[in-house]
């Protein structure tokens, strides 16, 4: 589980509970639990804050050399790379994982902060940006192929080919003149 405050440092805790009792209130105190259950937080983000959205500690044999590592999404500073790990929280919540769930508020409150979309393709390595993408069109069914577009005037051409052909036959061809 993880929580921000916007001025107050984040606090992620291992916790498998998706609706953990968090204190609602504003804090001063930069490691507050105000909670009458919280657990002491096992990391801070510190000043200034990252606002970490989500975030989740890798359980499981299947991450080797990762595992107890601590993941998380952050709304601050780099939006691509929140982005990122929206989309990367989405796979892991999308295979049964003890995660909280995915807010879907949370890819257009992001996307909303970038000024120019198509920067994505450069702030991101390919691979990572097309799981974006992906993400993007199930979390924003509405604008995706906004975003697919403006992506597609700045990237390869192999990710060029790949998003023209998803815009197509996700019948956004208007996104494309």
């Amino acid at each position: 589980m993880s929580e921000h405050r916007p001025t107050t440092p984040g606090d992620p805790n291992p916790q498998v509970d998706p609706e953990p009792q968090v204190d609602p209130e504003p804090q001063v105190d930069p490691n507050p639990q105000g909670a009458p259950d919280a657990v002491e937080a096992v990391w801070s983000s510190g000043t200034p804050t990252i606002a970490p959205s989500g975030g989740t500690f890798l359980a499981g044999d299947q991450w080797s050399g990762w595992k107890g590592a601590l993941v998380m999404a952050v709304l601050k500073e780099q939006p691509a790379l929140s982005l990122a790990g929206l989309a990367l929280h989405a796979e892991v919540a999308a295979r049964n994982a003890p995660v909280a769930r995915p807010n879907p508020k949370a890819a257009a409150q992001v996307v909303g902060r970038i000024d120019d979309l198509g920067t994505l393709a450069q702030e991101l390595p390919e691979a990572l940006l097309q799981r974006v993408l992906a993400y993007l069109q199930q979390a924003m069914p509405e604008r995706w192929g906004e975003v697919w577009a403006a992506v597609l005037m700045r990237a390869g051409k192999r990710l060029c080919d790949a998003i023209t052909r998803g815009l197509i036959e996700g019948g956004q061809t208007d996104a494309l003149t």
